[in-house]
């Protein structure tokens, strides 16, 4: 699983998966059809994208080069090709979602600390929620919001 991928919601999408694949023959013919790399998997009510898909040829090395969706190409010996599917979109306001459900994705690793306060609201006590500074970042989150929207109505 490839964590911080899933969109944000009340209801998180599923996360990225990644695979790798290196050529143990001396060359071979690779095809690839993928999608969502230019347009991310949508969220719904107030639910964020999810991250976008990338194929990345020769990762961490100087040949890294990312691949287009679609393709057919070479690959050689001990090359490696990753592929990096899409997360799925979220449902519903972030800042509803379960504080003990985001801390629980945290120690999980699906997602960082970092994501579980800036777009869930959440401020972790080691692996718990905090539960009164989680109410005070999530009102003011919700107010930036409703600034940068107009949504008064507490719904996103």
């Amino acid at each position: 699983f490839l964590p911080d991928t899933a969109g944000a919601g009340r209801f998180r999408g599923a996360l990225g998966l990644v695979r790798e694949y290196r050529l143990l023959e001396d060359e071979a013919l690779v095809q690839v059809r993928s999608d969502r790399q230019v347009n991310p998997p949508y969220g719904l009510f107030g639910g964020s994208p999810g991250a976008p898909g990338r194929i990345i040829m020769n990762p961490g090395t100087p040949e890294e080069r990312i691949a287009p969706a679609k393709f057919i190409g070479k690959m050689r010996r001990n090359e490696l090709l990753r592929a990096e599917m899409p997360g799925a979109g979220g449902y519903g306001n972030p800042l509803q979602r379960d504080p003990w459900a985001v801390a629980e994705d945290v120690r999980q690793e699906k997602l960082s600390a970092a994501t579980a306060r800036d777009v869930y609201g959440v401020v972790l006590d080691g692996q718990a929620p905090d539960e009164e500074a989680t109410r005070t970042l999530r009102a003011s989150l919700g107010r930036r919001e409703e600034a940068a929207t107009g949504n008064t109505t507490g719904r996103a």
